[in-house]
């Protein structure tokens, strides 16, 4: 006599889970054509006694988890079922993608940017990596909008969104939710940003163009106000004139790419808006005391400099 693992998932009630797991065919043919769609099977290996059952068992989880990527409703096998991929590096590129798309209120672009993750990591990463990646991705991007655009994003919400897509069941309920995870944090973009104040808008505004030459014209042009007037509103606000305000920003950015990043200085000056590298060193220095490389240097005996912006 043989015994085989069989392990039921069931979307349904599970008494018609049990008696769906004691109708499988020992040898998991026919099962698929027919099977209820609100459950999936896996079958192990074949066990010449009890003692051969842990095994086997282990055998049908494993096998459990084609469900992920192919899809409910179906019986899986341990025999026809490939390797799947272990672990997996998170997509730091794919992050960055993302957070560009999102502060550009690019919807379609960081719509792409899910899909591609999702492409990418089914062919690169098991399932358990996939759903805690995802789960990261969306608290990274949460995270890092409540700095640079101080969107008011709660703890708990974030916390649900997170358990929601680490429980998605298949790959495709996971990309839905990411994408409906999307839609609401651009929607709450947008009511934030009808909200603010002209002047907390400009702010934004810089904090999202600081990669290249922004004048003060363009910013009082982008919230609706004539220059000298905006300057005078923008020192009334901030306490500080718009070029002051600017240098604090492009500081700020480089301190965080020198910190988190292996860039080299002229690549974080560029992206901190300094085409010249000479030019950037300068204010850096004239700014904090050290150069760009001097401080990358003291980052190794625990040492950083805040910033008030």
């Amino acid at each position: 006599m043989l015994f085989r693992s069989a392990i039921v998932s069931a979307e349904a009630a599970p008494e018609i889970a049990a008696q769906t797991a004691g109708a499988l065919p020992a040898d998991g043919s026919g099962c698929s054509e027919g099977f209820p769609r609100s459950l999936t099977a896996a079958l192990g290996g074949e066990a010449a006694d009890i003692a051969g059952l842990p095994a086997s068992y282990k055998q049908a989880a494993r096998a459990l988890e084609q469900k992920f990527f192919h899809g409910a409703g179906k019986v899986y096998s341990c025999a026809e079922t490939a390797a799947a991929p272990q672990g997996g590096r998170y997509p730091t590129s794919l992050e960055e993608r993302l957070m560009e798309a999102l502060k550009q209120h690019d919807m379609g672009r960081a719509l792409e940017t899910v899909d591609q993750f999702i492409e990418e990591m089914r062919e690169a990463a098991s399932a358990a990596a996939i759903r805690f990646f995802a789960g990261e991705l969306v608290v990274q991007a949460a995270m890092e909008l409540r700095k640079v655009k101080s969107l008011p994003i709660e703890s708990d919400w974030l916390h649900d969104w997170r358990k929601r897509l680490e429980s998605s069941e298949t790959v495709k309920v996971l990309r839905d939710r990411m994408r409906e995870w999307l839609s609401g944090v651009v929607e709450r973009i947008r009511r934030d940003e009808q909200a603010a104040t002209p002047m907390a808008k400009a702010l934004e505004y810089m904090k999202t163009h600081l990669h290249r030459n922004i004048s003060l014209h363009e910013v009082a042009e982008h919230v609706g106000m004539s220059p000298a007037y905006f300057s005078t509103m923008f020192k009334q606000e901030h306490g500080k004139n718009y070029i002051d305000v600017l240098v604090e920003l492009r500081m700020k950015k480089s301190l965080k790419l020198l910190e988190e990043t292996g860039m080299t200085v002229a690549q974080i000056g560029r992206l901190a808006g300094y085409e010249s590298y000479r030019y950037f060193t300068k204010v850096f220095k004239d700014h904090f005391g050290v150069s760009p490389t001097e401080y990358r240097a003291q980052l190794n005996g625990g040492r950083r400099i805040t910033s008030a912006w």
